[in-house]
């Protein structure tokens, strides 16, 4: 039946292009942005109302799309699944399941690209220094930048900014959406945070070896910034490693590759799943007790080492 399922994706630009899709296709009635560890710590409740999109597979959904690879050894194979490691994004994977260009209008193409470069982390350094278009879209969208706990904004108010962002997506050109006054008002926080940010992480973060090592657990205050300055700011890192608390007392590892020395070829994703965590051979997080971190960071390491 039309217009009775339930969208449960990320509050990045890979979910919010997927219930674009979705909502082109009139599929959905509801978005709920969430994080993947809702689902893997069982937080979240999964019915056969719910369409699932760049997040690990839950039993009981209607249709699930992800393209980590690292799910590919945890998830079942079951007819509900579309999973593909190799596809850019999800919501290229939603936009080739139901038709493709036959289906979707060709206004919808920018906002797709934008996803898929997103999801690879397809930035030059030019985007992540002074971001335009769509990649500033991306960066304000992402959770890791920061923007919405630095602009002090409650839970309500980013689930209905980004619920307000699908039908502009659907319909605008990036221009007229980095003109609208919330997403404005995140990019003056963003303008104002990432010189901050950015003499952060040069004045904290460290090498060990070829990975950048980056702890976030005792600052007093976290600006908003660009996550992938630090490839910048160390050209000869190779991988990442970012650890930061979260809300619940908990602390986030985010590892990744280079973006610029694209030369890692080590599956990221992988060393996730091993913690609790997922990911795609490029990136991953996983969130870990507060007693814990330090082990499993020096695991990496030690993994990344080798």
């Amino acid at each position: 039946m039309v217009g009775t399922y339930r969208l449960l994706t990320r509050g990045d630009i890979d979910g919010l292009a997927s219930a674009a899709l979705l909502t082109e296709l009139g599929l959905i009635n509801e978005v709920k942005f969430i994080h993947a560890d809702d689902l893997l710590t069982n937080r979240i409740a999964v019915t056969a109302r719910d369409i699932l999109t760049d997040l690990p597979y839950a039993d009981g959904c209607h249709l699930a799309f992800d393209h980590h690879g690292a799910e590919i050894e945890r998830a079942p194979v079951v007819s509900n699944l579309v999973l593909d490691a190799e596809s850019p994004s999800s919501a290229r994977l939603v936009f080739q399941h139901f038709g493709g260009p036959w289906v979707f209008p060709a206004r919808l193409d920018p906002m797709l690209a934008a996803a898929d470069r997103a999801a690879q982390a397809g930035w030059t350094a030019a985007d992540v220094l002074e971001p335009r278009g769509w990649a500033l879209l991306a960066f304000l969208l992402d959770p890791r930048t920061g923007v919405e706990r630095r602009g002090g904004f409650k839970a309500a108010e980013t689930m209905g900014f980004l619920e307000g962002l699908i039908e502009p997506m659907r319909h605008d050109s990036i221009e007229s959406i980095l003109a609208r006054p919330e997403v404005a008002a995140r990019s003056e926080i963003y303008r104002q945070e990432a010189p901050r940010f950015e003499e952060q992480i040069g004045s904290t973060a460290r090498m060990e070896g070829e990975v950048v090592m980056i702890d976030f657990r005792h600052a007093e205050h976290i600006p908003a910034g660009n996550r992938f300055i630090a490839y910048a700011l160390f050209p000869a890192a190779r991988l990442s490693i970012r650890v930061g608390p979260t809300p619940d007392g908990r602390v986030m590892i985010a590892c990744g590759r280079s973006i610029f020395d694209r030369t890692a070829t080590i599956d990221i994703g992988a060393a996730m799943v091993h913690f609790g965590g997922t990911g795609h051979g490029r990136s991953g997080s996983c969130i870990v007790a507060a007693d814990d971190a330090d082990r499993i960071v020096a695991e990496l390491l030690n993994h990344f080492r080798a």
